[in-house]
Parts: structure tokens; C-alpha cells; sequence
């Protein structure tokens, strides 16, 4: 393989990560993202594993669906920075379809192996989706009231100033089973914590 070949193979697979994380940042499936865009949802699992030259037209969708610049999908991250600031302004929020649970997501548009979350959960609410897995693990801190967890056959209160970590391959949920307010941070981990 040519070296022009091996570039242009790393400049779309750093496309499609880009997009895929763009698109479950926003908690859109792919159907869902081909809606927004026009595009179909084939195309778009093409252009997200590398398989696919996007034109400019598509990136100039792509960059207005997610209100990213072009420059955004090429760019190349700077290994060297030791941090990386969030201010309060760039970060979105996520509700429930009732709205009686926010997820605050603290880190948006990065590549980072953890995912923090602020989750407000209004009184007497459950998870809307059921129970839940996914690949590496969860931290919950509760800042305040009780969130209550359901690990696989286990029930665990957690209140406020408990920790918890897990793995999120055991079937998982979170509810307020109180009458008040409750209100924690939520991290996900990508890999396994060693």
C-alpha cells in the first residue's frame, strides 16, 4: 500500500471516529442521524468505519447537524496538553422524554476514555429504557438525595456522599425511589479498570 493510500485510510477512519462519537454523544442512532442529514443510514455506517469518501457537501452537513467546523473532523489532537476544559457553556444537556431526568454530559466533542456525567433525577423516576450493558465500567458519586441501582439481582441504595463502581457488562439501572430531588456524578469508563 502507498503512502498516499495509508494516509487518506488514516484521514477517513479519523473522519467516521469522529462522526460515530458526534452521533452517540448525541444519543442518535444511525437512522436517526440520516434523518437529520439526508444522507442514508448505509452511507453514513460507511463514512463511520472509513469505507466511504465524504464529498464537501456531506462534511458541510455533517458539520451543520452537529454545529462542528470542518476543521473539527480533521484536526489532529495534541498528545503533548495535560488537560482539557469543558466551561460550562459547551457542555448540553440530554433529558428523559418526560423530562423528569437530566444527564448533563461534562466533557462534550472529546475522544476521552472516560464519559462524566451530571444525572438529576426527579422524584419517583426509574429508567425509561430498562435495564442496561455496555462494554467497560461506571463510577456513581451522589451529591445529593438517593439514587437507588439495580445490578443484575441486586438492589443498592446509594445516598448522598456514596460511591459505587461497576461493571456495566451486569444488566444495570438507576431510579429515585424517593419524594425529593436526587443528583449525582455519573463517569463511564470505556476500558476495563485495571
Amino acid at each position: 500500500m502507498s503512502n498516499d493510500l495509508i494516509k487518506e485510510s488514516a484521514e477517513l477512519q479519523k473522519i467516521g471516529y469522529r462522526l460515530r462519537d458526534l452521533r452517540n454523544q448525541r444519543g442518535l442512532n444511525l437512522r436517526e442521524l440520516a434523518e437529520l442529514t439526508g444522507l442514508s443510514p448505509g452511507y453514513l455506517s460507511l463514512l463511520e468505519n472509513g469505507k466511504a469518501i465524504p464529498s464537501l457537501q456531506v462534511m458541510l452537513k455533517l458539520s451543520d447537524t452537529f454545529n462542528k467546523s470542518l476543521h473539527y473532523f480533521f484536526e489532529s489532537r495534541n498528545s503533548e496538553q495535560q488537560y482539557l476544559f469543558f466551561p460550562y457553556e459547551k457542555q448540553f444537556t440530554v433529558g428523559g422524554s418526560n423530562g423528569n431526568r437530566q444527564i448533563r454530559i461534562l466533557t462534550p466533542g472529546e475522544h476521552l476514555e472516560i464519559e462524566p456525567m451530571h444525572i438529576t433525577l426527579e422524584p419517583e423516576i426509574g429508567a425509561e429504557a430498562g435495564l442496561a450493558t455496555h462494554e467497560g465500567w461506571e463510577f456513581l458519586y451522589v451529591i445529593e438525595g438517593e439514587i437507588t441501582l439495580h445490578l443484575g439481582e441486586e438492589i443498592i441504595v446509594c445516598k448522598q456522599g456514596d460511591s459505587i463502581c461497576y461493571n456495566a457488562m451486569t444488566p444495570h439501572f438507576s431510579e429515585n425511589r424517593s419524594s425529593e430531588n436526587a443528583a449525582g456524578i455519573w463517569i463511564g469508563f470505556k476500558r476495563a479498570l485495571s
